[in-house]
């Protein structure tokens, strides 16, 4: 049976991997030149995309690239195929703030320039890593200084450890990390308030392997900041790995620095001149040569109007996640199409 899969990033490229094995023929339609879709814009090594390069050279499929499918072209390929794939990956989360010059993370990756000495970049997942050492590691932007912010705690913070290592491992960079407790007002949050007493008001910082206690203001939280609270609790290897990382970050004095800043909103963005006046919940301002915008995704399938059967998988379907939850996805998915179209057959 034909299978026809919309998007080469590589959640379809797993897919068309397992299609193949039980001899569907598969062909890859890929707006961008080359495959990979987001993955090959990540920080790592050159042959990253080799095991991809393998998929597209066996015997049951084929890619087609520089072929942006869309719903005034689809006609021309619908009849050729016996189903379809949605694999268009997501599209960023807005912001919220007014600034239409606040930028995305991924078009700032894809296409990397000079943005500045001072950044502050929302959100703190994968995308957010990947960007700092792009950021750092090319010494002619020129940027000093990264502040990284994020509403969730470090325990429920959507990056990897791997991501983080590779982080922490950047040269010359003074690496601070701020996780701040608060006292929650609602009794339902009792344990967790009693575990935040224990653990409040930390600045991750060199010191042997300790952690040094510094003054914050305290002050009432959201229902949405104590169900982070009470899920901190809930400990596990991942954890006690990500905070042994941060617990050893080494000690340097570089000029360039980078501050990741956990449990804390920007409550407003004003825009002046050239620069961006930014304001913290707890009071704190500071002005930034750019703002990037890195909160994530959102999927965003477009609706094809036909009669064949139309699957979705990767973060087209859900938006979470990295590259070894889309193989997984992608497993799961070539068995209930091959079923579907034995059924068919």
């Amino acid at each position: 049976m034909r299978v026809g899969i919309i998007g080469g990033g590589p959640a379809g490229l797993y897919l068309a991997k397992y299609l193949s094995k039980y001899n569907h023929l598969v062909t890859i339609f890929e707006k961008e030149s080359g495959i990979g879709g987001m993955y090959k814009y990540a920080q790592l090594p050159p042959n990253k995309l080799d095991s991809f390069k393998k998929i597209i050279s066996s015997k049951n499929v084929k890619l087609v690239d520089n072929c942006e499918i869309n719903r005034e072209n689809f006609a021309k390929i619908e009849n050729d195929f016996d189903a379809f794939v949605l694999a268009t990956g997501g599209k960023p989360v807005r912001h919220n703030f007014r600034s239409k010059n606040i930028l995305y993370a991924i078009d700032v990756i894809k296409e990397p320039k000079n943005i500045g000495k001072n950044v502050l970049i929302l959100g703190m997942g994968n995308v957010s890593m990947d960007l700092i050492r792009l950021l750092f590691r090319e010494r002619n932007f020129g940027v000093k200084s990264i502040d990284v912010v994020t509403r969730s705690s470090v325990d429920n913070s959507k990056f990897t450890n791997s991501e983080l290592r590779d982080v922490v491992a950047l040269e010359d960079i003074k690496i601070t990390v701020i996780e701040k407790y608060i006292k929650p007002s609602s009794i339902k949050s009792m344990i967790a308030y009693l575990y935040s007493k224990i653990r409040q008001y930390f600045v991750h910082t060199k010191s042997g392997n300790e952690l040094k206690k510094v003054d914050l203001a305290k002050e009432s939280v959201s229902d949405y900041d104590q169900r982070l609270l009470t899920n901190t609790i809930l400990s596990d290897r991942i954890k006690d790995r990500r905070r042994q990382i941060l617990a050893n970050i080494p000690n340097n004095t570089s000029s360039r620095s980078l501050r990741l800043i956990f449990n804390t909103n920007v409550e407003s963005i004003q825009e002046s001149g050239n620069s961006f006046k930014a304001k913290f919940k707890n009071g704190l301002k500071k002005t930034y040569d750019t703002v990037i915008s890195s909160m994530g995704f959102r999927s965003n399938p477009m609706r094809l109007n036909t009669t064949k059967p139309v699957f979705k998988v990767g973060w087209c379907d859900k938006p979470t996640g990295n590259i070894n939850d889309a193989l997984i996805q992608a497993k799961l998915l070539s068995l209930d199409i091959d079923d579907f179209l034995k059924r068919k057959d």
